[in-house]
């Protein structure tokens, strides 16, 4: 039996965890695997003829992989096609699309292996918690609460398929499942009500565990810097973290990048965490208003404490790239350019910028709903995070000059003398000027200060060309989107 997994690219940027995650399971049940993008799914099942076919999708992936559904369904009306990831757990209704077999809301780890169960004996995936059909809505089961029971993620699955992320040196682990903060912005609130008496909401790996799965794919797969891609890699100074700090230097010595939330961050922690290898951090900015910070973002922390863990890593020598957001709902100019001086405050080695999407199944989502500034969009719409806002409270000048905003202001707070000039220039129509300015100053700065690993050529060209294509949709959406 053979299960072929589908996302919509890869890309050097980021490993797609949760795929790999369901394909080492998929292998421990006695399946083959293997692994299609958008652009080879069909030809994929032409040639391989799999048993079940298995996307993840996110919001941003549904126009193209749903074009991936239709051109399977017309060449097989049996194959079964399952649906997972943060778009079906959050739009139950995907199950109903023509096409789709059946969808998984929420983890899938406890409810795959009963998935390729029911497939191989020819039965029917209605009743299976955390699986919904056209015919049965899903019943969510508990959540995994011991991480460690997982098997380690299936590295081959990507690497074989992709020779530019084999041969990229960053690898990327997780820690840890689950995020207590409820930002609006982020699916982890309603994700956290969904769940909710299900098991603990976050979730912790045994360092032993780590360390383990870090040593034996460094062992296959050279590695010079790691990614723990957790949502918020540690919530305070604990004795995971003492021990994680004590071990993996000594077991593994291998520099590593993390997520952190600034208000969480104290001296012991910049301590531990740098202790441990950390040669750079992420924590966001997001919006500078207080008032935007509480009221729509939920994000209860006072500038004091955004500066001061900025100055506490980067006293340690530590690299910040931090995130900032332009655009919240009933918003001006003036309180993107205060997000700005802001990030110029703060130091970051980067800062990356973007427009204020509200993904449905957000509370950010039913803000703007309830404020009367979200139109009816088609989930076609939400395809970027750069590209020319959907709020219908800003003008065409100011989504445009938002547009502008997200490509010029990364080089104003690292060269804060270029700051009126970036802020000016914004009022210019979108250009591939600026994509280039964008493209230059990102890349150079994790090549240097974030992910300090050596690009290739090659890897130049592939981020470039993924980016290129990102800009093309910001540069149509900010000149043309009403």
């Amino acid at each position: 039996m053979k299960v072929l997994f589908v996302v919509r690219t890869l890309t050097i940027e980021g490993d797609p965890m949760g795929v790999m995650q369901l394909a080492s399971i998929a292998r421990r049940e006695g399946w083959n695997v293997d692994l299609a993008t958008a652009a080879t799914a069909l030809d994929a099942v032409r040639q391989q003829r799999p048993d079940l076919v298995a996307m993840s999708m996110m919001t941003t992936d549904y126009a193209a992989l749903m074009g991936v559904v239709r051109a399977l369904r017309a060449e097989n009306e049996t194959l079964p096609i399952v649906v997972g990831g943060p778009h079906p757990t959050f739009i139950p209704a995907l199950a109903e699309e023509e096409g789709i077999t059946a969808i998984c809301r929420g983890e899938g780890d406890l409810a795959f292996p009963q998935v390729l169960e029911r497939v191989a004996a020819g039965r029917s995936l209605d009743g299976i918690p955390n699986i919904a059909t056209a015919q049965t809505p899903a019943t969510l089961g508990r959540l995994v609460e011991d991480l460690d029971s997982l098997p380690f993620i299936d590295r081959a699955l990507v690497y074989d398929k992709s020779a530019a992320m084999r041969a990229f040196r960053l690898r990327s682990f997780y820690s840890s499942r689950g995020c207590p903060y409820r930002c609006s912005y982020c699916f982890n609130a309603g994700y956290n009500d969904l769940t909710r008496g299900l098991g603990k909401l976050y979730r912790k790996r045994s360092v032993s565990s780590l360390i383990e799965e870090v040593r034996k794919v460094a062992e296959i797969y050279p590695t010079d810097y790691i990614r723990f891609s957790d949502d918020t890699f540690v919530l305070k100074v604990d004795p995971w973290l003492e021990e994680f700090a004590e071990r993996f230097p000594r077991e593994v010595g291998i520099p590593f990048y993390c997520l952190l939330r600034a208000n969480t961050i104290s001296n012991d922690m910049v301590r531990l965490i740098s202790q441990a290898g950390a040669k750079s951090v992420c924590m966001s900015i997001e919006a500078a208003n207080p008032k935007v910070r509480r009221e729509i973002l939920r994000r209860e922390m006072k500038d004091e404490a955004l500066i001061g863990a900025f100055d506490a890593f980067n006293a340690a020598g530590v690299n910040i790239y931090t995130n900032c957001i332009l655009g919240f709902p009933n918003t001006g100019l003036e309180d993107d350019l205060a997000t700005l001086d802001l990030a110029i405050r703060c130091r970051p080695a980067y800062c990356g910028f973007s427009i204020a999407t509200p993904f449905p199944g957000t509370e950010l989502h039913d803000y703007c709903r309830d404020q009367g500034v979200l139109p009816e969009a088609s989930t076609e719409d939400y395809v970027s995070t750069q590209k020319g806002s959907l709020l219908t409270c800003f003008t065409p000048e100011e989504k445009r000059r938002q547009v502008n905003l997200v490509q010029l202001a990364p080089l104003a707070v690292r060269f804060p003398i270029l700051r009126n000039l970036a802020v000016a220039a914004s009022k210019l129509p979108c250009n591939v000027g600026f994509f280039l300015i964008h493209f230059v100053v990102k890349n150079y700065l994790f090549m240097r200060k974030i992910v300090p690993i050596r690009f290739t050529p090659r890897d130049v060209m592939v981020l470039g060309w993924n980016q290129l294509l990102s800009v093309g949709h910001a540069i149509r959406g900010g000149n043309r989107r009403k």
